[in-house]
């Protein structure tokens, strides 16, 4: 389960199962040359777990690939509207990598 509530401030999530947003925006980013990825599995060997207490790890979500055929959706949170537009733009890389999961379920605190 991924608890928001306990997690960075985001004003906003994207769920995901295609590279592509706002007219073409990644908004789950580019993926890392094989070399980075073992680098970044030999540094960061599961030493957080973050706000996530059964998705990846922070370390195991930068390495993450994103695929359309993998039957996998990624969520991705945005701090707000400069954010995203700054992803658009090409200032920022990507949004904030949550999870990578093959089912969402989203509970609410208040009533819709």
């Amino acid at each position: 389960s991924l608890d928001l509530a306990n997690g960075p401030s985001l004003e906003g999530i994207a769920i995901l199962n295609i590279p592509s947003i706002y007219g073409g925006t990644n908004l789950w980013g580019d993926n890392p040359s094989q070399k980075k990825r073992r680098k970044a599995q030999k540094t960061k060997k599961d030493k957080d777990r973050e706000f996530s207490n059964s998705s990846m790890s922070s370390a195991e979500l930068a390495i993450a690939v994103q695929n359309v055929g993998d039957s996998m959706i990624e969520v991705v949170g945005l701090e707000n509207i400069f954010h995203v537009g700054q992803v658009y733009a090409g200032l920022r890389a990507s949004g904030k990598r949550l999870a990578q999961c093959s089912q969402v379920v989203i509970r609410t605190r208040k009533r819709v």
